[in-house]
């Protein structure tokens, strides 16, 4: 019998870079985010009550310089952290509001029918902390979930494969904006 020769791959599991916008440039993108028309978010299923936000998306040459500096952390981390096939940032960016009662995102994956492969998630924390209370982003790799710290300007990123979740917005309004590396598929 011949078995397989089999190496663990070392994918990182998380990711953060703080300061990654300034103040004024997250309150830019709560400016621009809220001039579009915000709908109720759905998920791949449609209606589900384990989602209550508002979004609205983020394209074109309003916010350029964003896509640049989102594109060249997402090269540069994923050659140092995670090491995937990827093609770009093609489905724009999702920015969210989530506020009381019951703003939230339950624990779900970044993939589904009829996406593109996402490879790495990454969600930028646009609101300053002190504005609300709730709304931790969690990562689930085990039982006792990793809660990422909430700093102004910071980024995020994780395989889009990893379960997470957004919790309950308790008091004022969280705001970040949300997307996705995509590339081939997974082999």
């Amino acid at each position: 019998m011949t078995l397989w020769a089999f190496e663990q791959d070392e994918v990182a599991t998380h990711c953060a870079i703080e300061n990654f916008l300034s103040k004024e440039e997250c309150q830019s993108v709560i400016d621009l985010g809220l001039s579009k028309e915000l709908k109720k978010a759905k998920t791949f299923v449609g209606d589900d009550p384990t989602r209550k936000s508002n979004v609205s998306w983020l394209w074109g040459s309003d916010i350029s310089w964003l896509f640049r500096k989102l594109t060249d952390a997402c090269l540069y981390v994923n050659k140092h952290e995670f090491h995937f096939d990827l093609i770009g940032l093609g489905e724009g960016l999702q920015f969210t509001q989530y506020k009381p009662p019951g703003g939230k995102y339950g624990v779900h994956t970044d993939s589904g029918p009829g996406s593109a492969a996402r490879k790495i998630s990454f969600v930028v924390q646009l609101s300053n902390p002190e504005d609300y209370e709730g709304g931790e982003l969690r990562l689930h790799y085990s039982d006792n979930p990793l809660v990422i710290p909430k700093r102004l300007g910071s980024i995020c990123f994780f395989p889009s494969y990893v379960l997470h979740e957004v919790m309950e917005v308790t008091q004022g309004e969280r705001f970040s904006l949300v997307g996705w590396a995509t590339g081939p598929n997974f082999k």
